[in-house]
């Protein structure tokens, strides 16, 4: 088995850096999502429809996704090799 060494993703893909706006901007959109979620859904959960679903998942990703990576990145290599 080969050993990994210099382990690098292009996360300019979803963010321009650790301190991109867009992150805030999709945390607060994702959090709306999920309050609203909680309002109108609590209580009869097996009724939501898939496109409200979609919609919350959608808003979350990139962000947890980005995260993943950016940790993941850091465990390979120690420093901040992202962008």
């Amino acid at each position: 088995m080969e050993k990994t060494t210099g382990l690098n993703w292009d996360l300019g893909l979803l963010y321009r850096s650790l301190d991109d706006p867009e992150i805030e901007v999709d945390l607060k959109s994702a959090t709306g999502l999920a309050a609203a979620f909680a309002q109108c859904w609590r209580g009869r959960v097996h009724t939501v429809s898939a496109h409200f679903l979609e919609a919350l998942s959608a808003a979350g990703a990139r962000g947890g996704i980005f995260n993943f990576l950016e940790q993941a990145s850091q465990s390979f290599s120690g420093s901040h090799q992202l962008f």
